[in-house]
């Protein structure tokens, strides 16, 4: 009797955390990073993992972008996936105190540590004397991704999934 009770127990709470289980993985195509460097600079980091991206997503070359060409980008990805990079850094829009900056646009090389496949577009450049607000908006069509922030060099914990635009206050993270 009490095994019984026990095995209904243990396939509830597993029925129970299955869609917890199998949803923990979901975070849409693309992950963004924004760090504020102590020597007055920031960087945003689009990460995607080839294991998310579709189909759809695969095509290239990516050609120009708003910001100019993909510094650093393979021939062999770009015609994998140049489109999808492109209409990301096309949609990303940069500020500071209301103020649309221009990044450096950048394709990282792969990091060994990371996992197979995982791929980083940097956007960078300097912030701009005397800011407080700091802007970031995508408006490519990528479905909902993470973000977090950090300062001073460290990561902070992702926050929630989000769309669109956000505003990060500098004031109290600012790096000096």
């Amino acid at each position: 009797m009490l095994s019984s009770i026990h095995r209904l127990v243990c396939a509830a709470l597993l029925a129970l955390a299955a869609p917890t289980i199998a949803g923990a993985h979901e975070l849409g195509k693309v992950q963004v990073h924004a760090t504020f460097l102590k020597g007055g600079t920031y960087q945003i980091e689009l990460v995607l993992d080839e294991e998310h991206l579709t189909p759809q997503d695969v095509g290239g070359p990516a050609g120009a972008t708003l910001y100019g060409a993909i510094a650093g980008l393979p021939a062999e990805v770009d015609q994998r996936f140049g489109r999808l990079f492109r209409s990301l850094v096309d949609g990303a829009v940069v500020g500071f105190d209301g103020e649309t900056v221009r990044p450096q646009v950048d394709f990282l090389p792969p990091d060994p540590e990371a996992p197979p496949g995982r791929m980083t577009v940097r956007l960078s450049g300097p912030i701009p004397g005397g800011a407080r607000a700091f802007t970031w908006s995508e408006s490519a069509v990528a479905g909902s991704y993470p973000r977090s922030r950090r300062a001073r060099g460290t990561r902070a914990p992702p926050g929630n999934g989000w769309r669109g635009a956000r505003r990060a206050s500098l004031s109290s993270s600012r790096p000096r």
